[in-house]
C-alpha cells in the first residue's frame, strides 16, 4: 500500500499543476501506472467516518462478495471476518455499543466455522474497558491479519471499494489488513482452504523461504550391516551375527529412524545438519547396546514378514489406567484425572502426571522398578564384578515393585516425558515448573526450573541423544533447556499468538516443532532461535504434534 503522506503530496502537486514533479513522485512510489496512481488519488482518506453507517459499509461488502463469481467470492470470502473484527472493536472503543451489538447480531453468521469460538470471545465485549483483557483484540492489535488474495480478485474489490466510495474499509484494508497479492488465476476452494483458519491469518509466503536442514543423523548405535531377506537360513541365526554379505555394508548407510541420510547433491536429497551444528552429548554404551538390540530385533520381525506368505495383519496394545488416584483428597481429584502419560523408547515404563500433581510410573512388563543402592553399600560392591550394575539395583523393601509415586508439583501435570535411555523423566506442570527426575534414585526432583510463571502445558526429550528438554506454556513460548543447565532456558522461542500446547523435536535435534492454540505450526532452528517455517490450516487448536523420520 501507498504511505499516506505520498499520496497527500500527489495530491497537492496535482492541485497546483505540477507535472514534472508528480510525475517524478510517481516514479519513486513506483506508480508509473497513470491508472494505478489515479486509483489511490481518488480515495478520500479526509472523509468524516459516521459510526451509524459502519454495519451499511459492512453490508454493502458483503452483498459485493455474494454478488461475484464463485472463483472471486471464494478468493474475497476470506476479507469479510477482519473486516467485521475490526470494525466491531472501532465501534465498541468509540463507545456505540448499540451499533456494535446489532453489528453482531446480524453478520456473525456470515463468518467461516471455525472463527465462531473467536467470535464467542469478541461477542463478550461490550464495553471500552473490555477491549484492553480480551485476547482476540489482544492479537489484532499486536499485529495485522495476514491474508492472500489472488491478484485479479484483489482489483475488484478495491475498484468496489473506490467506487462505493467506502473509506472505513479502504482505512481497515490499508492500515490493519496485511494483503499478500498473489499473481495467478483464483484459487480453488482446497487451496484456500488448507491455508485458513489461524487465528492471526495465513502464514505469509516470505516466511518460509530460508533453508531447512531436515535430514537424519548418523545413528550412532545403528549397525552397518542391513538384513538379507533373501537368506531364508541365516534369517533363523542368533541375533549376534552378521547375515548380511560385507558389499552391502559399503552401499548403505543407517540414519537414525532406520534410513539412509545424506548431505544434498544433484539428486535432491535431504540436506543433513553438520553433528557439530549444536553440542551434542556422548551417548553412553549402555543406550547403545540396547538401541542395537532394538535394531536387531526391528529387522528380524521385518525378514519374517516379508519371507511370509501371509498378509501382515495390524496389531495395537491398549492400555487403560483405572482408579489412578487412590488415597487422594477430593480437591485434588477434581483437579482433574489422568492430565498425560508417556511411553519409555524401550516400553518398559508408563509415566502418568495426575491432576493432584502426583505422577506415577508403572512397570509393564514383569520387572520391577528398582532403585539404586544407598552409598554405604555401593562401596562395598567389587568393581570388578560383571553384574556390578544389576547389583547397584534392589527393590527397596524388599518386595517387587509395579510402580513409583514422584511427588513434587503442587497443581496439575499436563506433560511428561521420558529422556531415551529411561533413566530421566521431564514433566510439565500447571504450576509453572519443569521438573526432572530420576528413575533410578526414586527420590525428589534432580532440578527445578521455574522461568514459565505461568502454567505449562507440554515438555518433549530430544530424542536419541537426550540432554535438551522442550517446553510450551501459556505464556505463549516455548523454551529449551539443558539437563545440565541450570536454572535459566538456553532459547526462549517466541512468535505464537496463543498458549504454546504441543512440542516435538525434529529427530537430528537441530529444529523445534511447536503447536498453538492459535491454530498454527511454527518449527523453529534450534541453534539460533528463530521460526524458519509457520504452518496455517488448521480449524482448532493442538493438542500434540510429532515429527516422524
Amino acid at each position: 500500500s501507498v504511505d499516506s503522506e505520498v499520496l497527500q503530496a500527489l495530491k497537492i502537486l496535482q492541485k497546483y499543476n505540477f507535472k514534472e514533479a508528480e510525475a517524478i513522485l510517481k516514479k519513486e512510489a513506483g506508480l508509473n501506472d497513470n491508472a494505478t496512481a489515479e486509483e489511490f488519488l481518488e480515495f478520500k482518506a479526509e472523509a468524516t467516518d459516521d459510526p451509524h453507517l459502519f454495519a451499511s459499509a459492512y453490508d454493502e461488502v458483503i452483498k459485493f462478495i455474494d454478488s461475484c463469481t464463485d472463483e472471486h467470492k471464494l478468493e474475497l470470502s476470506g476479507l469479510s471476518y477482519p473486516i467485521f473484527v475490526q470494525l466491531y472493536m472501532r465501534l465498541i472503543s468509540g463507545g456505540y455499543t448499540t451499533e456494535a451489538l446489532a453489528l453482531m447480531s446480524k453478520y456473525r453468521i456470515y463468518q467461516d466455522d471455525f472463527y465462531q469460538q473467536d467470535i464467542d470471545s469478541l461477542a463478550n465485549i461490550t464495553e471500552t474497558n473490555h477491549l484492553f483483557t480480551n485476547p482476540i483484540v489482544e492479537i489484532f492489535r499486536a499485529s495485522d491479519f495476514s491474508i492472500s488474495v489472488a491478484s485479479l480478485s484483489h482489483s475488484l474489490f478495491r475498484r468496489f471499494i473506490r467506487e462505493k466510495g467506502l473509506s472505513i474499509i479502504q482505512s481497515i484494508v490499508k492500515d490493519q489488513l496485511q494483503i499478500e497479492v498473489v499473481d495467478g488465476p483464483p484459487r480453488t476452494r482446497l487451496q484456500l482452504y488448507a491455508r485458513r483458519g489461524a487465528i492471526f491469518g495465513e502464514s505469509r509466503r516470505d516466511a518460509n523461504t530460508s533453508a531447512v536442514l531436515c535430514g537424519l543423523l548418523k545413528d550412532p548405535a545403528a549397525e552397518l550391516d542391513t538384513p538379507d531377506t533373501n537368506d531364508g537360513v541365516n534369517a533363523t541365526q542368533d541375533n549376534d551375527q552378521e547375515v548380511t554379505p560385507k558389499k552391502k555394508k559399503k552401499r548403505e548407510m543407517t540414519s537414525i529412524g532406520n534410513k539412509t541420510s545424506k548431505y544434498s547433491d544433484s539428486k535432491g536429497q535431504l540436506k543433513s545438519p553438520p553433528l557439530d551444528r549444536i553440542p551434542l552429548p556422548t551417548i553412553s554404551e549402555t543406550y547403545l547396546d540396547q538401541r542395537r538390540t532394538l535394531h536387531r530385533e526391528i529387522n528380524q520381525i521385518t525378514r519374517g514378514i516379508l519371507q511370509s506368505d501371509v498378509n501382515p495383519k495390524t496389531s495395537a496394545l491398549l492400555y487403560t489406567i483405572c482408579n489412578a488416584q487412590p488415597g487422594e483428597s477430593a480437591v485434588s481429584i477434581r483437579r482433574g484425572g489422568v492430565g498425560a502419560v508417556a511411553f519409555s523408547e524401550d516400553m518398559g515404563m508408563l509415566a502418568g502426571g495426575m491432576g493432584s500433581g502426583r505422577i506415577r510410573i508403572w512397570a509393564l512388563g514383569a520387572q520391577s522398578l528398582r532403585q539404586m543402592l544407598p552409598p554405604e553399600k555401593l562401596e562395598e560392591l567389587d568393581l570388578n564384578d560383571s553384574r556390578i550394575k544389576s547389583k547397584m539395583l534392589h527393590d527397596g523393601d524388599g518386595e517387587p515393585q509395579p510402580s513409583r509415586d514422584l511427588i513434587g508439583h503442587q497443581d496439575a501435570v499436563h506433560g511428561v516425558a521420558f529422556s531415551p535411555d529411561g533413566q530421566l523423566v521431564a514433566s510439565a506442570s500447571a504450576d509453572g515448573t519443569l521438573r526432572l527426575w530420576s528413575t533410578i534414585i526414586w527420590a525428589g526432583a534432580l532440578c527445578v526450573w521455574r522461568e514459565h510463571i505461568t502454567p505449562l502445558w507440554c515438555v518433549d526429550f530430544a530424542p536419541v541423544y537426550g540432554h535438551y528438554m522442550a517446553t510450551g506454556g501459556s505464556d505463549r513460548t516455548a523454551r529449551l533447556y539443558a539437563c545440565d543447565h541450570a536454572p535459566q532456558p538456553l532459547r526462549i522461542f517466541s512468535g505464537h499468538k496463543s498458549d504454546v500446547t504441543s512440542v516435538a523435536f525434529h529427530p537430528n535435534v537441530n529444529y523445534l516443532a511447536t503447536g498453538s492454540a492459535d491454530r498454527a505450526v511454527r518449527i523453529f532452528d534450534v541453534r539460533s532461535g528463530k521460526c524458519c517455517r509457520t504452518y496455517t490450516g488448521h480449524k482448532v487448536g493442538f493438542i500434540s504434534c510429532f515429527l516422524t523420520n
